[in-house]
């Protein structure tokens, strides 16, 4: 997963203050060994939830799904988006990971606004079965 420069700069400086742990994992726990799942929501996952005022039926996971919905509503294209996942078919990546976005309508609205379509009252189907 490509990752902006923040984020670089923050594992670079989480790497100077903490060593690798074994199997090169860059967050361990204090043994240096992976985190346990309940260990990571417990201390870490639903204090974050807690304080970014978020409801705690979040699931870690769900960072995955909301990155997908992000990158496809940015228009980023499909086949790059399924790459980055690690999905082999855009459809794995269209049927289970995208979902549909608060401004959906609204974009969708601008799009075909962009046709430079413009109705007016002459020019209904009904107007148009009157004039024949």
């Amino acid at each position: 997963m490509p990752l902006p420069p923040f984020a670089k700069e923050l594992l670079t400086l989480h790497l100077r203050d903490y060593p690798v742990g074994s199997d090169g994992l860059v967050f361990v726990a204090r043994t240096g060994e992976a985190l346990k799942r309940g260990t990571f929501r417990a201390r870490m996952w639903k204090p974050s939830l807690r304080r970014a005022g978020l409801p705690e039926a979040l699931r870690f996971h769900d960072l995955r799904h909301s990155y997908t919905t992000w990158l496809v509503s940015d228009g980023v294209p499909i086949n790059d988006v399924a790459a980055v996942l690690g999905h082999e078919r855009t459809s794995t990546t269209l049927d289970r990971y995208v979902h549909p976005s608060r401004d959906r309508d609204s974009r969708v609205l601008r799009s075909l606004a962009a046709f430079g379509w413009v109705i007016s009252p002459l020019d209904t189907p009904k107007a148009r079965v009157r004039s024949l």
